[in-house]
C-alpha cells in the first residue's frame, strides 16, 4: 500500500491573493465589471494584511 504524499503548504500571502482575486472574480459573476469590482474589492479593509 503506497502512502499518501502530503499535500502541499500555501503561504499565507498566497491564501490572501486568493481570496482577493474569489472577491473580484464573484463580482464579475454578479455583473460588475472588472474595473470596479477591483476598485471595490480594493476599497475595503482586508483582514490579515498585516501580516505581509
Amino acid at each position: 500500500m503506497d502512502v499518501p504524499k502530503p499535500l502541499p503548504t500555501l503561504s499565507p500571502r498566497a491564501l490572501f491573493r486568493y481570496g482577493v482575486v474569489s472577491e473580484v472574480l464573484t463580482a464579475e459573476v454578479r455583473g460588475v465589471v472588472r474595473r470596479e469590482a477591483v476598485r471595490q474589492v480594493a476599497a475595503r479593509v482586508h483582514l490579515g494584511l498585516e501580516l505581509f
